[in-house]
């Protein structure tokens, strides 16, 4: 396939979410819109020139079950991050950063970076800044879930994965 644009009409397998919403064809929740309000239909599809796509919560809800349920808990993995959390106990401010520094008789001058650098030989409760910054190479690419939304997601990926005809 080169692009989705040149698919055949057809029922097609396996077709990645993006290739599937980039068709300009007549899809699932298009043939239901249709049949319950044409007007919208119109007013939301490719053939409207007008119509700006916005992505909403519920859309992007749904793009994660969709995942999950009809590809799998791999590919959902693969595009869904879980979402970055501070832990309770974790350096976050300059202040705690200050305290760690004295607690290891460390100079407890200079800017955040300065701070953060001086602890890192130092045992000390994780700091949220380098955390962060390795949660975010790890999840290059993916889009982080709210925390409720990825729970949900990953739930409903569970209840399903046994039942469902539609992956390999």
């Amino acid at each position: 396939m080169s692009t989705p644009h040149d698919l055949q009409d057809g029922i097609y397998f396996e077709l990645p979410e993006t290739d599937y919403h980039a068709v300009p064809r007549l899809s699932s929740s298009g043939l239901k819109t249709l049949a319950t309000d044409p007007t919208r239909f119109w007013r939301e599809s490719w053939m409207n020139a007008d119509y700006e796509r916005v992505n909403t919560p519920a859309k992007a809800f749904g793009s994660a079950v969709h995942k999950i349920v009809l590809e799998g808990l791999e590919a959902f993995n693969s595009a869904y991050a879980e979402p970055f959390v501070v832990g309770n106990d974790w350096l976050v401010t300059a202040d705690d950063l200050k305290v760690a520094c004295e607690a290891n008789g460390l100079g407890k001058s200079g800017t955040k970076a300065q701070l953060i650098e001086r602890l890192s030989d130092f045992a000390t409760p994780p700091i949220a800044d380098l955390e962060r910054q390795a949660w975010e190479r790890k999840n290059e690419g993916k889009i982080a879930l709210p925390n409720v939304t990825y729970e949900l997601v990953r739930h409903i990926g569970e209840v399903v994965s046994d039942k469902t005809p539609f992956r390999k």
